[in-house]
């Protein structure tokens, strides 16, 4: 009976230790980061001491605390772990606190972060509770709105379409950017109508070098072949209103070249690639484009698009 009572005091101490230890060095990177110093040491180290459920559950408090850059940091953690971790039960519960906590946050840094990080977790891995906690979210017009509203495209969200509608066609309040937003949400969840709303506004501006940099990868989230064919048809001809990218040297171009750039990765046996920067692979950027032109003539009929997941 005393040995007993000794090894389970034992094993007491020894957990109270574990415990201890663990808060030591959680507190140690929170405080590095307070002070904004360099903290990939010891964060690779508290992944190397502790597992993942542990880190999650510690990272809890510091989501509660009257500091932002506890906060921000401990988002950042659970981001991680739901982007990385095999176990699926804590990617969902690190999920669905990105979603209920993080998208609830006064910060609206903090929140931007949670949607970043919620974007890069599989559409699979979102369960119908996060679904529909994202949604009531939703309705209640949150901050970084398109951010938000296209992730939930992404998630086809098909639940939230007669919400949607009903502020698109209704909501006399409605700025611009957000029927925009919505409308790219609806557009992603298939409906032709809004697909095609969405290529007749940027048609109808023009190509240039605002519309290549901030309405083109909208329209390549759609994800959708029609919007393909319009990419491709503005590429078929001359387009001289952008400019080069060197601000020192800013000269007319080719709007062709950009528009080569951004829907190259999406097209199969597209004749020129992109290099890791996103630059055409070539030396020639006039015979590329030419090469491009006469490529797209012979195969504008029967391309094949390729949209990684």
């Amino acid at each position: 009976m005393r040995y007993t009572l000794l090894l389970l005091l034992n094993i007491y101490i020894g957990c109270f230790n574990l415990t201890a230890q663990q808060s030591d060095e959680f507190n140690q990177l929170f405080d590095l980061y307070r002070k904004n110093k360099d903290i990939q040491t010891e964060l690779a180290h508290l992944y190397d001491s502790n597992s993942r459920n542990q880190i999650f559950e510690k990272c809890w408090s510091y989501t509660k605390s009257d500091i932002e850059t506890d906060r921000y940091l401990a988002y950042q953690i659970i981001g991680d772990i739901s982007a990385d971790t095999s176990d699926l039960r804590l990617q969902r519960n690190a999920i669905y606190y990105l979603i209920n906590e993080g998208l609830n946050d006064q910060s609206t840094a903090i929140i931007s972060v949670a949607i970043d990080y919620l974007d890069l977790v599989s559409v699979d891995a979102f369960d119908e509770r996060s679904k529909n906690r994202f949604a009531n979210i939703i309705m209640s017009s949150p901050p970084h709105y398109k951010q938000i509203l296209m992730l939930a495209g992404k998630l086809q969200m098909h639940q939230l379409v007669p919400h949607l509608e009903h502020r698109l066609f209704n909501d006399s309040t409605l700025n611009k950017k957000d029927m925009w937003a919505i409308q790219l949400a609806l557009a992603r969840m298939d409906d032709p109508e809004m697909v095609d709303k969405c290529i007749k506004q940027v048609a109808h501006i023009g190509i240039n070098d605002l519309v290549i940099y901030q309405l083109i990868p909208d329209l390549l989230y759609l994800k959708n072949r029609q919007v393909f064919d319009f990419l491709l048809n503005e590429l078929s001809h001359p387009n001289m209103n952008c400019t080069s990218a060197d601000p020192d040297n800013e000269v007319t171009i080719d709007c062709g070249y950009r528009l080569a750039e951004l829907v190259s990765p999406f097209i199969i046996g597209f004749p020129i690639s992109v290099s890791a920067s996103g630059d055409l692979n070539c030396e020639d950027y006039h015979q590329a484009l030419h090469t491009i032109r006469s490529w797209i003539i012979e195969n504008r009929l029967d391309y094949q698009t390729n949209f990684p997941n």
